[in-house]
C-alpha cells in the first residue's frame, strides 16, 4: 500500500472541502450559508491554483480525478 505524502493528504483534504462546499451550495442545501459573489470567487480561485488550472470546470474535473485516483490507492479513504 503506497501512503499519501504530508502535501497530497493536505491537497486530498481541501479540495474535498472545496468540491463538497461548492456542490451544496450549487444543490441549495439548508446546511449551507448564503455566500456572496467575493466568497464564491475566493473558493474557485483557491480549487484552481490547488489544481494548477484556470478555470473552474477544468479545476473541479482535476480534483475529482485526483480524489478517485487517491481513493483507489487507500481503500481507508473508501468508507
Amino acid at each position: 500500500m503506497i501512503g499519501l505524502q504530508n502535501w497530497e493528504s493536505e491537497l486530498l483534504a481541501v479540495a474535498s472541502m472545496a468540491i463538497l462546499s461548492v456542490y451544496l451550495r450549487q444543490r441549495g442545501s439548508p446546511e449551507s450559508k448564503p455566500v456572496g459573489a467575493a466568497q464564491t470567487a475566493t473558493v474557485s480561485y483557491t480549487l484552481c491554483v490547488i489544481t494548477g488550472t484556470r478555470r473552474l470546470d477544468k479545476a473541479l474535473s482535476v480534483a475529482r480525478r485526483q480524489m478517485a485516483d487517491a481513493t483507489a490507492e487507500q481503500p481507508l479513504l473508501r468508507q
